[in-house]
């Protein structure tokens, strides 16, 4: 008898279930676009850097 029963979640945990996972996908999202951020922000410096030495290097 035992064999043959078995838990069912109820809606409300299927729910919480699904929540948590698309949560869990949603950080993982904003840590990776925060991590792009910096990323673009380093590029960006560096080649504000490159054009500041080009402009330096023409008015010598």
């Amino acid at each position: 008898m035992k064999e043959h029963l078995r838990v069912i979640p109820s809606e409300l945990e299927i729910i919480k279930q699904d929540f948590e996972r698309r949560n869990a996908e949603l950080e993982k999202k904003m840590e990776q676009m925060e991590e792009e951020k910096m990323n673009l922000r380093l590029d960006s410096k560096e080649e504000f850097v490159r054009e500041s030495k080009g402009k330096r290097r023409t008015r010598e």
